[in-house]
């Protein structure tokens, strides 16, 4: 049994015991993996309507960095990605990556645009 205490003006106070049930909190993270490896699957199976127009600009913006994001599938080869970023307002430096297959491509596209949306990238209209 634990017992919290807390300090109040000049008083002491005792909080309802916590309870320390180890397996409760071990069930909980199991399920908790389990959940992830079901949504990393789902998100594995990612395709062109997933992905989107095609390139995807994106931009991070935060109290010490403005950064851009952009991601295209090569014209001439289908299974090349080429990934430009960098701080807005400048050229940025680009990446290509070599995939096995168009579709495969499609995936990584797919994966790499959910995880800087899910880091707080934002969508941003595509400069022509």
């Amino acid at each position: 049994m634990v017992l919290l205490f807390y300090f109040s003006s000049a008083t002491m106070t005792a909080t309802k015991p916590l309870s320390t049930d180890v397996s409760n909190k071990k069930a909980k993270v199991k399920t908790n993996n389990k959940a992830k490896t079901t949504s990393n699957k789902a998100k594995a199976k990612a395709t062109a309507a997933d992905v989107g127009p095609l390139p995807r600009h994106l931009v991070f913006q935060d109290f010490k960095s403005h950064k851009f994001w952009i991601i295209d599938i090569v014209a001439d080869d289908p299974t090349m990605t080429k990934a430009t970023f960098g701080k807005v307002g400048t050229n940025g430096q680009s990446r290509t990556k070599s995939h096995d297959s168009a579709e495969k491509a499609l995936k990584y596209v797919a994966k790499i645009i959910q995880q800087k949306l899910d880091k707080g990238y934002e969508e941003a209209p595509v400069e022509e």
